[in-house]
């Protein structure tokens, strides 16, 4: 078969995505790497989820390599296997969507142009959305 578009993930920002391209004829192939769980399978232990790594994969066989710039002007790289930083979190259908509350702040007319409403600071990425409230 041939799709239209291949997205990389089903999370909190890949669903919507797809499910829009879906309602317009779009033929919509997502990839997603780990298992299939249901409510069944988590329980609330919060910490156990935000400080371990139950649904992430082993950091010698996965890992991200974080690059830090020191005052020497040099950067560095750090493996997460040597450091044992695991930035993973929810290596599973859904992503670590599944462990949010679903919580989110209410947007402003404001919020839509901050750029023009605040001025752009030193060293910022801040632009207008190109849509309004």
């Amino acid at each position: 078969m041939i799709y239209d578009v291949c997205i990389i993930g089903s999370g909190a920002g890949a669903g919507p995505i797809a499910y829009t391209l879906a309602k317009e004829g779009k033929k919509v192939l997502i990839l997603e790497k780990g298992d299939i769980y249901s409510e069944k399978d988590f329980s609330k232990d919060e910490i156990a989820y935000a400080r371990r790594d139950i649904f992430t994969p082993n950091l010698k066989d996965e890992y991200h390599v974080i690059e830090e710039k020191f005052d020497d002007g040099k950067w560095y790289k750090f493996p997460t296997y040597e450091t044992g930083w695991s930035f993973w979190n929810g290596n599973f259908l859904g992503g670590s969507s599944n462990f949010m509350s679903g919580y989110f702040h209410r947007l402003k007319p404001n919020d839509f142009k901050l750029k023009s409403t605040y001025g752009k600071y030193a060293n910022s990425n801040v632009e207008d959305w190109p849509i309004t409230y």
